[in-house]
C-alpha cells in the first residue's frame, strides 16, 4: 500500500493568459523518484487501451498507476498568499475511463462523488486532500483498470477576494497485482 499523490499546481493569469493548472504525479518507480507531468493519453479512436503509462510523447500518456489498498491524495499548489475561501470544498469525482463508452457509474472506491476539505501544508502554498477511502478495485494480475479524476474547486490570488474556478480531469490507473 502506498500514497498515490496528483498536485494541481494553480496560474491564476493575468490580462492577457487565463487562469490554468499543471497537473503533475508523484512517481516512485521514476529513477530517481519524483514529479512527473501528467500526459493526456490518447484514446485511439474508441479503442480501449492496454494501460500502463508509457511515458510523455506518446499516445499511451503519463500518468499515475495505483494498487488495490492505495490512498489517493491531491495537492492543490498556489502562488504564496494564495486563499481558500470560505465555505469551499474540493469537489471530486472517480469513474471509468477505459473506453469513451464505458459505463460511468463503477469506480475503485466506495463512492463516486466526494467533497473534500483540505490541509495547509507548511509551506504555506500547498493544500493537501486525502480521499477518505482507500483503492478497492482488483482487475487481477497483469489487468489494468482506468479511471479519471475530475477535480473542481475555487481560490483567491495572493491579495484578491474575488474567487477563480479551476477544474481538471486527469486519469490513473488501477493495476492488478499477483
Amino acid at each position: 500500500m502506498a500514497n498515490q499523490i496528483y498536485q494541481f499546481t494553480m496560474n491564476f493569469g493575468n490580462a492577457s493568459t487565463p487562469p490554468s493548472l499543471t497537473t503533475q504525479f508523484w512517481n516512485n518507480s521514476a529513477t530517481p523518484p519524483g514529479w512527473q507531468t501528467y500526459v493526456e493519453p490518447n484514446f485511439n479512436n474508441g479503442v480501449v487501451r492496454a494501460g500502463g503509462p508509457g511515458g510523455p510523447g506518446n499516445n499511451n500518456g503519463n500518468y499515475a498507476v495505483a494498487s488495490t489498498g492505495d490512498t489517493l491524495l491531491i495537492n492543490l499548489v498556489g502562488p504564496a498568499g494564495w486563499s481558500w475561501p470560505a465555505e469551499t470544498l474540493l469537489q471530486v469525482i472517480i469513474s471509468p475511463a477505459n473506453s469513451p463508452n464505458a459505463n460511468q457509474g463503477f469506480t475503485p472506491f466506495p463512492t463516486v462523488y466526494y467533497p473534500l476539505a483540505g490541509t495547509m501544508q507548511s509551506d504555506n502554498v500547498t493544500m493537501q486532500f486525502s480521499v477518505p477511502d482507500a483503492v478497492q478495485v482488483a482487475p487481477g494480475r497483469n489487468n489494468y483498470y482506468r479511471f479519471e479524476l475530475t477535480i473542481a474547486f475555487r481560490a483567491c490570488a495572493p491579495n484578491s477576494t474575488t474567487p477563480v474556478y479551476f477544474a481538471d480531469d486527469p486519469e490513473m490507473d488501477v493495476m492488478g497485482g499477483n
